[in-house]
């Protein structure tokens, strides 16, 4: 259980070196001039597979469609 402990805190360290290592970088191009834009991560997900309620809805042709697309990217 220590070794969990101490894996995440050096994770945790390593991200916070990679935080201000990004963070230093971009106030150097924003002294030199230069319009920094970060982007922000986000939690939302698109979820390939529609609502059960929207397959309900689909006629076969739609549901043969949507099953060649899932085929794809599973």
């Amino acid at each position: 259980m220590d070794e969990v402990v101490e894996i995440i805190k050096m994770l945790i360290t390593r991200i916070e070196n990679l935080e201000t290592q990004v963070r230093d970088s971009n106030m150097n191009l924003m002294k030199s001039g230069m319009v920094v834009h970060t982007p922000r991560p986000s939690m939302r997900t698109a979820s390939p597979v529609p609502t059960g309620d929207a397959i309900a809805k689909m006629d076969w042709s739609e549901l043969d469609e949507l099953v060649e697309k899932l085929e794809g990217t599973l």
